[in-house]
Parts: structure tokens; sequence; C-alpha cells
């Protein structure tokens, strides 16, 4: 004969008497109305009101240049802006050159795996 574990909730288990064969087994399994109440709650979750929509690359994007926005006013006190008296053409070949050692190291990582 099994027994409920006494752990498990009042009322989650019913003993049921199961035929296998010609012999009866007393088992406890779980209650017809606490089934139904999952999955009740399973099938309200998936509900479209509770779904969340996940992120476009434009949304991570943004969220991306956010950041570098506040990484810049953190490191320059102000936001990236024009006139600023930088040289904007050496920048972006410098950015560039980082942005191609990051890929190209990228790839050397992967093509090791």
């Amino acid at each position: 004969m099994m027994k409920r574990n006494p752990k498990d909730p009042e009322g989650e288990f019913k003993r049921r008497d199961y035929r296998l064969s010609h012999m009866v087994d007393d088992v406890f399994c779980a209650d017809d109305e606490f089934l139904r109440e999952k999955v009740n709650k399973v099938a309200s979750d998936y509900h479209p009101e509770h779904w969340t929509a996940p992120k476009t690359i434009t949304d991570l994007t943004h969220e991306v240049l956010n950041q570098r926005e506040i990484i810049g006013r953190a490191t320059y006190h102000r936001p990236l802006l024009a006139g600023d008296g930088r040289d904007t053409l050496q920048d972006a070949i410098e950015e560039a050159a980082d942005l191609l050692q990051y890929l190209v190291k990228l790839k050397a990582e992967r093509d090791t795996e």
C-alpha cells in the first residue's frame, strides 16, 4: 500500500482504487478539483493579456544606445554633441578598428570551440 506524503497539502491528493489486471492498488493521486485549478491557472497565464512581447532588434539597439549615452555622460560629463571639438572622422576610424578586432576575436573564439 502506498502512503500519502505528509508534506503534501491537505486536499491535494485523495485515495483512489486503481485496477491493474485483477489486482487492486490503493494509491493516492491528484484530486480532480486540484488538477482543474492548476490547469485553469496555467491556461490563464497563457492568455494574451499576460503575454510579454519579445524585444525587437530596434528595442535592443535603443537599450545599447541609451547605455552608451549613460557611459559617455559619466566619462565626459556631457552627451555626444556636434561641434564638440573632437575629430569625428578619426574617432570613427578608431572605433571601427576596435570593432574589427572584437569581431576577429569572436570569430577566433568560436572557431576553437
